[in-house]
């Protein structure tokens, strides 16, 4: 088979494309033009039929109602005297509610003459029953309907003809509501029985009165639409011949399209029914509803397919014309593909070779510093840029801080750096690029700069990051010729990676070295706890041995051993503190101390017995102790025994250091803003300054302030400040003006 067999051949005539597409339009516009105008007359019919079932179901409706007014007639020429009850079971058992919907009710009215009367004119009808009785109903009893001149005129129809009569338009007296609805009326004459009524002027004598119901025309008409859920006419119903507002009973109730736009109906038309001896008009109009199943749409999807069609088939036959170039075109598009993918690959493994050796360089170093100096000078020596800079971030200060670039040497003087060494950038400065770096991608960019010599940069910006996040950036300038390829940035990225990863280990070095030095710093510092509590603990044991050994040469003086045992007892009690006090302490730093915040203290019951010991020791002393404690402090929910021992322990130091005459004020105030009950104990007595920020410290006694030389094991106040914390709250001091504060905030409801 020979080669040529193989290539596509185009069309012998060039403008067969073109005949195609000119016959298949012609055809497209002849099939479009006969749908368009079966699809019209579809629309027309259905509109006529929809037209013709809604007049029928008015008309039918109301010869409905006309034939139970007919059967009310009859129920006044079975009897003279119809009672109200009677007519109401015959109303009843009508059901009207359920079984006609949209009447508003069957009503009664008597004539009554002038002569039968004191009235003034010739006769009124009176409204005398109305079923069913509803509020609506019961305005109209008593009505006389005669005097207005609309119901007149058909009740003046209705008793001359003999035969039921509508009226025109009226308001009934049944719109008690705000919005009101148009009304009208059916009368069915009622005569005396057993009297001729072959003339005019027979019947008007005969007559009794009239059956009649009233409609309001929303309501009726809901009764017969309502279950219609897309009506696709809509209708105006006149009262009469003529169109007019006077004669307007149901205007349309849509004339907007699902949108809200205006809709214009396509089918238009106007019909006449006659209504109990009245002629009604009532003017038709398509819906929105009506076009959605019109088979118009059809038009423009044949013409639109139709015109799709032509032009696929226009595009088939012409794109063989040109399958040969295009063929061509591919075989040397292939070859160029082939040979730029082989320089790729080659580039890629040059690529590989240069990350090994970064790698390994970055990976030797613990230097953070010495890392990126490697990694930046590898990257513009094997890249051939003009220069490149690694940045380490500062994430709560927002900063980038430059710590080393390099630039080609054949750049060095025509070229200067963007960036400075040591330059701190604000991450603030450039919100979008730092936004992209911090979630880990890189992003290049064009640099359009005033100075003539640089012109326009190509620049890089790739995060050095790993899985713990990001580290700082690598920032890479090329001139504005070129840009940095797909195997370039992957190189940029996996050396960024290596700098990450070098960078952690470097840290975690000189962290590890400086855990070093804190553990040597913390064995020295507990090696000085061991020192003074040896001391401490070693002083009481002293003070008792030379008790005992004074109770054994004392003799047989009661007084001198009387005062030996009470050295031993209280030095036997200041080694138990002491003892206690470094087992708390010890606990509430290991948060091991029990602690239960879920104990609700009243503090106007549980205040009292606390200070009461305290209150007789400041008499003993001669000293005074005020308490202030308002009677509106809301309940505090706390750890009862913790914060019993924290007052006790700040009025045990307060009667401790206070001398004679002295004053002790304790108050106790909620502050409302920050839900916190505050505690305040204040004494007479001033502690410099120099000694007043080692006041918690442990082993730590102010020299010199104990007037009762009482003594003490130096951790109460170490322990009220670890108690503080335990409940969530904080302890300040202060001391001024001859004054010493210790002030205590809880809050009233402790996170749980």
């Amino acid at each position: 088979m020979k080669p040529d067999l193989l290539k596509p051949r185009p069309p012998r005539c060039p403008c067969f494309p073109y005949l195609v597409l000119g016959v298949f339009l012609l055809l497209t516009a002849l099939f479009t033009y006969y749908t368009a105008i079966a699809a019209k007359a579809k629309d027309q019919l259905r509109f006529e039929k929809a037209v013709e079932r809604t007049q029928n179901d008015i008309q039918n409706r109301l010869e409905t109602y006309i034939a139970l007014l007919r059967g009310g007639s009859g129920l006044f020429a079975a009897s003279d005297q119809v009672t109200q009850a009677e007519f109401r079971a015959y109303v009843d058992r009508l059901e009207l509610r359920r079984r006609y919907p949209g009447i508003q009710g069957i009503g009664f009215s008597v004539r009554v003459r002038q002569e039968e009367s004191e009235l003034k004119r010739a006769e009124y009808h009176s409204v005398i029953y109305l079923e069913p009785l509803d509020r609506r109903n019961k305005v109209a009893i008593g009505f006389d309907m005669f005097a207005e001149p609309i119901r007149r005129a058909a009740m003046e129809r209705a008793r001359d003809t003999g035969t039921p009569a509508a009226s025109g338009r009226v308001t009934l007296l049944q719109e008690i509501d705000e919005q009101k609805q148009a009304g009208f009326l059916i009368y069915v004459p009622i005569y005396r029985n057993g009297v001729k009524l072959n003339t005019i002027a027979q019947r008007r004598a005969a007559l009794r009165g009239f059956v009649y119901s009233p409609f309001r025309v929303e309501d009726l008409l809901q009764g017969i639409f309502g279950s219609e859920q897309q009506p696709l006419v809509d209708f105006q119903l006149y009262a009469g011949t003529e169109l007019s507002s006077k004669n307007l009973l149901h205007h349309f109730s849509h004339n907007q399209t699902a949108n809200g736009g205006s809709y214009q109906p396509r089918f238009t038309t106007t019909k006449t029914i006659k209504v109990a001896g009245q002629i009604w008009s009532i003017s038709f109009a398509s819906r929105p509803e009506f076009e959605r199943v019109s088979e118009k749409s059809l038009v423009a999807y044949i013409l639109l397919g139709g015109l799709l069609l032509s032009f696929v088939l226009f595009g088939v036959t012409r794109s063989q014309v040109y399958a040969h170039q295009r063929l061509q075109r591919l075989n040397a598009s292939l070859e160029r593909q082939v040979q730029e993918r082989t320089a790729q690959l080659q580039q890629a493994l040059d690529f590989e070779a240069m990350l090994k050796r970064i790698a390994d360089k970055v990976r030797d170093s613990l230097d953070e510093h010495q890392i990126l100096q490697t990694a930046v000078q590898e990257l513009a020596l094997i890249l051939g840029i003009i220069c490149c800079d690694a940045g380490l971030y500062n994430l709560a200060d927002g900063t980038s801080t430059i710590c080393y670039a390099y630039t080609a040497s054949s750049n060095e003087e025509k070229f200067r750096t963007p960036s400075s060494l040591g330059c701190v950038v604000q991450m603030t400065d450039f919100p979008h690029g730092y936004y992209q770096l911090l979630q880990g991608q890189y992003f290049q960019f064009c640099e359009i700069t005033p100075d003539p010599v640089r012109s326009q940069v190509a620049i890089l910006a790739c995060p050095v990051v790993d899985d713990q996040g990001v580290l700082g950036d690598l920032w890479l300038f090329k001139q504005k010729e070129d840009s940095f390829n797909e195997l370039e940035i992957r190189l940029v990225q996996q050396v960024a990676n290596q700098c990450a990863i070098a960078i952690r280990q470097a840290r975690l070095y000189q962290a590890s070295l400086a855990q070093v030095q804190q553990l040597e710093k913390l064995n020295q510092l507990k090696d000085d706890f061991l020192s003074t509590v040896s001391h401490e603990l070693r002083t009481p044991i002293a003070n008792m041995k030379m008790a005992i050994q004074m109770l054994k040469v004392a003799g047989g003086s009661p007084e001198r051993r009387e005062r030996y045992l009470e050295i031993l007892q209280a030095e036997c009690n200041r080694e138990s503190e002491l003892i206690n006090d470094l087992l708390d302490l010890q606990r509430l730093e290991i948060v091991s101390y029990p602690i239960m915040l879920a104990e609700a203290v009243s503090l106007q019951d549980w205040l009292p017995s606390v200070i009461e010991p305290f209150q007789v020791r400041t008499q003993q002393r001669q000293q005074s102790l005020q308490i202030e404690l308002p009677r509106n402090l809301p309940v505090l929910v706390s750890d009862r025994a913790s914060l019993e021992r924290i007052l006790a322990e700040l009025l045990n130091n307060a009667c401790k250091y206070t001398p004679t005459g002295g004053e002790i004020v304790l108050s106790i105030c909620y502050k409302s803003a920050e839900a916190v009950t505050v505690f305040t104990l204040s004494n007479s007595i001033e502690i410099s300054a120099v000694e007043l920020p080692r006041i918690f410290d442990k082993f730590y006694r102010v020299p010199n302030t104990d007037p009762w030389k009482q003594g003490g094991t130096g951790l109460g106040l170490a322990l009220v400040q670890k108690l503080a914390e335990r409940l969530q709250g904080t302890i300040m001091v202060e001391s001024s003006g001859g004054w010493t504060t210790f002030t205590v905030q809880l809050p009233n409801q402790p996170r749980t």
